[in-house]
């Protein structure tokens, strides 16, 4: 009788100190969920970007005049909202900025590495809106996730006299891998590295 007793003891010792027995341990693991792992290389292709309706300064782009009272300000707060993307392209679509003159965007994109930067791939776009969409897209192949590379952006205004700068932005792995989980178009904000001017980059990232 003893020794029934001892077994029985031994047994509920073992499926109580068990990983996942009983309910508060119930369906958890020590190790975590599991992460999928990233691949070794992946395709980025920029479809396009989101301007700002004016400069920095509040003049408009193409032609003489200042940005309404307000509107910059306005799409700085949106910035900052949960969705901004979505806030920002319901003011650009308001009937007061859709009057204003849009720019011409031209410009290129160059991948860089630890060896330097690539060759330059030019980027033109449609005209006369606030949120052009590149050609192509251009893509990119064989971008390892090592940390070290970059996509470099410059934009300019294709004005008929004097093309304004737009800004110039970097798309850094942590972006490149916000996309690759998206598993869609993303859209980055680059707004603090154009002085609100340029406030979206439109990537995807697929694994190869």
């Amino acid at each position: 009788m003893r020794k029934i007793l001892v077994c029985v003891a031994f047994v509920l010792g073992c499926r109580s100190s068990s990983p996942g027995y009983g309910s508060a341990n119930a369906g958890y693991s020590s190790q975590g969920p599991a992460v999928p792992a990233m691949p070794r290389s992946v395709r980025v292709s920029l479809h396009g970007v989101t301007i700002a309706m004016g400069k920095f300064d509040g003049t408009m782009w193409d032609g003489p005049g200042h940005v309404p009272a307000g509107q910059l300000q306005r799409l700085g707060l949106a910035l900052g909202a949960t969705n901004p993307y979505a806030v920002v392209i319901s003011i650009l679509g308001e009937p007061v900025n859709q009057a204003l003159e849009k720019p011409e965007v031209f410009g290129q994109a160059m991948l860089v590495t630890g060896a330097g930067y690539g060759p330059p791939t030019q980027l033109s776009a449609r005209r006369d809106t606030f949120t052009p969409d590149f050609g192509g897209p251009p893509s990119w192949s064989g971008v390892p996730l090592n940390g070290t590379v970059r996509l470099s952006v410059a934009l300019t205004d294709d004005d008929l006299f004097f093309p304004d700068p737009m800004g110039s932005f970097q798309l850094n792995e942590r972006d490149l891998v916000q996309a690759l989980r998206e598993g869609r178009v993303a859209q980055i904000r680059v707004a603090e590295q154009t002085s609100n001017q340029i406030l979206f980059a439109a990537i995807s990232v697929m694994g190869e």
